[in-house]
């Protein structure tokens, strides 16, 4: 089919782009410390469209946070709660853990989910079980609002906040945006998000979650008109 072609050269396009380029990015994809402008804790995938009015669909993606789920990756939680410690000592240093735009607050956060990481088991329910509970109970219900006065549109949000939207007549072309075509949209979606994430990572690349979603909103806005398959 033509929109797979075109999806997999674009890919591979956009990998050799990045690749050239990687030199002005510093914090990898894979970077433990979330809840920040360049690494989310959760990234979601969205898709509103007037055949289901109110209703979004929403896939997550929470790869790095999903990693204190299991026992096996707890050493991953040191360099979060390096970096978290950190950051707290130097915003009480200098006296601006209170301010507007303090990061220490997520620091904190950060340095609390590392600790929990490390008690084997128990620390890991803990955290799928709030992970899950945040994102039901906050983040998606923040996407819809975020999303109310908008229709038919698809992209990326970071913990419920959209980083861009697209419209659907993108790709209405090649769907007639039913249930089932609204769900096969998303699922290709998101499928590009998470094998551009993987490739990005296998070349050791340095570009950053916001940086990999910029990428995608260009190949979402340069897809192919026509529906030739």
């Amino acid at each position: 089919m033509l929109f797979y072609s075109y999806i997999i050269v674009t890919i591979m396009i956009t990998i050799n782009q990045t690749q050239t380029n990687s030199n002005s990015h510093w914090v990898p994809l894979v970077k433990t410390y979330t809840g920040t402008a360049n690494q989310p804790d959760v990234v979601n995938v969205f898709l509103k469209s007037r055949h289901y009015p109110g209703h979004i669909k929403i896939v997550d993606e929470q790869i790095v946070n999903s990693l204190g789920h299991s026992p096996l990756n707890f050493l991953t939680a040191i360099p979060r709660i390096q970096k978290a410690i950190k950051i707290m000592f130097r915003e009480i240093k200098q006296k601006t853990r209170f301010n507007e735009n303090s990061k220490f607050w997520n620091a904190f956060k950060n340095g609390v989910r590392g600790i929990v990481q490390l008690v084997p088991l128990l620390g890991n329910v803990t955290l799928y079980i709030y992970d899950q509970l945040r994102t039901a109970l906050h983040t998606h219900p923040k996407l819809e609002k975020e999303l109310s006065d908008q229709q038919d549109v698809l992209g990326i949000a970071f913990d419920g906040k959209p980083i861009f939207s697209v419209p659907l007549s993108t790709v209405n072309p090649l769907y007639s945006m039913e249930s089932r075509d609204a769900d096969a949209v998303l699922a290709l979606v998101n499928y590009t998000w998470l094998s551009l994430k993987q490739r990005f990572i296998e070349t050791d690349s340095q570009i950053t979650t916001r940086d990999l979603a910029d990428r995608l909103r260009q190949m979402i806005s340069t897809l192919p008109a026509s529906s030739s398959q």
